[in-house]
């Protein structure tokens, strides 16, 4: 009689018995999840759409083919959700539609044809000026479609076809809106007097988009200057030097001084001036000038805090008392530790000729330096 071979399983440690449950467990769970969460119909997945329209991504694996009111629902929620219908949907004008009204940007997903009807793409354009910027050649060669995005958004024009950045009522629309357009125009509108002097009028920086020529020309330059003095860095070299453009730009605004040429940085006038109008524009005047008494002086007026090295401080002393001689409202920004050399100096030079007030003040800041003086010693 043969033998018959015993196979003895394997006893299951406690161990492994806990892991397999808890794996069946998971994987149970997962199976419910996925039962009870995933859409089944397309009526479910048009309720979730209308919360959501980018889940559009996750209803083809399960409607192989949705509907056009699925398709609508979602684009209507968000219109970029649009990317995810399929190639039959996209050629939909009422779909089309839809996305791009709730987003214009979804314009770049519409097919090829649609892209083609003037009536969805100025949709998309009236609201977002930039959609130009997925539009079919043809369009962005239409006048009206083009002047509804620049209406919308000047900068719309670098979107435009060459033809219509060459059209000098197209332009000069979009100058007129917002000077910076100038940079999307052609280089023969660029150099066209007319369209430029719209574009600075409406903004001064629009010089820098200007044709070299014009940004030459003395009086393109002042009418820029004079909207914003800050146009004065795209000046030509020889206009940077031009003490009248200078001057006048500075006095609006000090920190223009950075964009005038050397020989007019190392000018002690303009350099006060434009430290009158902003300190910090010391840091652009000449350094040959950066130690003048009196560019100290005037800094000191604005920053008491400035430190005066010692071998400065009675040549800036004397220069302050200059200023005080002439604008005698100034002695009240001398600072404390200066107050009482600057009012020697004064009495020596006119005597009784110093205002009361002012001499009342000295007594009393001085006497108050004095007191302080005192109440250190003490302490030490």
């Amino acid at each position: 009689m043969p033998k018959h071979t015993s196979y003895q399983t394997k006893p299951h440690t406690s161990d492994q018995t806990g892991t397999h449950f808890v794996n069946h467990v998971k994987k149970l769970h997962t199976t419910i999840k996925t039962v009870h969460t995933s859409p089944r119909s397309e009526e479910e997945w048009t309720r979730i759409v209308a919360r959501d329209g980018m889940r559009l991504k996750d209803v083809y694996p399960t409607v192989p083919e949705p509907g056009v009111i699925l398709v609508i629902t979602a684009v209507r929620q968000n219109g970029l959700a649009l990317q995810y219908a399929s190639k039959i949907m996209i050629m939909n004008p009422d779909i089309a539609v839809a996305a791009v009204r709730q987003n214009p940007l979804a314009l770049q997903y519409v097919s090829d044809k649609v892209n083609q009807y003037k009536g969805i793409v100025g949709e998309a354009v009236i609201r977002n000026g930039l959609a130009l910027q997925f539009v079919s050649d043809k369009l962005k060669n239409d006048k009206d479609i083009v002047l509804e995005a620049i209406h919308e958004n000047t900068l719309a024009l670098q979107y435009a076809s060459e033809s219509l950045q060459n059209d000098d009522a197209i332009v000069r629309e979009a100058v007129r809106i917002n000077g910076l357009a100038l940079k999307y125009a052609s280089t023969r509108l660029k150099q066209d007097e007319g369209i430029v002097r719209e574009a600075i009028r409406r903004n001064g920086l629009a010089l820098q988009f200007a044709d070299e020529r014009l940004r030459d020309d003395k009086d393109i330059v002042q009418i820029a200057t004079q909207k914003n003095p800050l146009a004065l860095e795209y000046a030509s070299e020889s206009l940077q030097n031009d003490n009248d453009i200078v001057y006048t730009a500075v006095r609006e605004n000090g920190m223009v001084l950075q964009f005038a040429s050397p020989s007019l940085k190392r000018t002690l006038k303009l350099a006060l001036i434009a430290i009158r109008q902003n300190s910090d524009a010391y840091t652009f005047i000449d350094d040959s000038l950066k130690k003048h008494p009196v560019i100290l002086a005037e800094l000191v007026f604005d920053k008491p805090k400035t430190q005066v090295s010692p071998s400065l401080q009675a040549d800036v002393h004397r220069a302050m008392a200059d200023i005080v001689l002439k604008e005698p409202d100034m002695m009240s920004r001398v600072p404390l530790p200066m107050l009482v050399e600057v009012n020697r100096i004064l009495k020596d030079r006119e005597g009784k000729h110093i205002k009361r007030g002012l001499s009342q003040r000295v007594k009393r800041k001085a006497k108050k330096m004095d007191s302080q003086k005192t109440k250190r010693k003490r302490q030490n």
